[in-house]
């Protein structure tokens, strides 16, 4: 988590810096633009690839869900008896 919230600082401080931004004045149009799409273009395309790899790899299908509800709803004594029994073979 502090290695993730250092690395997001330093991004946003090297963006920040890219486009011009000086703190307490007013801010240029071309800095206002850049802003606009350090907060919103970029988050989105973020989105839109998490969509993509979430659609393509997170396969959890009818039988798959069955198999995990049955997991979770049966007792111990059933999943430790699958699990000598994976391990067996």
């Amino acid at each position: 988590m502090k290695l993730t919230a250092a690395f997001t600082s330093l991004s946003i401080g090297f963006a920040l810096d890219l486009t011009g931004y000086v703190p307490n004045q007013i801010q240029s149009l071309a800095t206002q633009n850049s802003i606009r799409v350090l907060m919103c273009v970029i988050p989105a395309v973020g989105m839109l690839l998490a969509y993509v790899v979430y659609r393509r790899k997170y396969k959890l299908n009818d039988a798959y869900m069955k198999k995990v509800v049955s997991a979770i709803s049966s007792p111990k004594t059933e999943l430790t008896s699958e699990k000598t029994t994976e391990e067996e073979s």
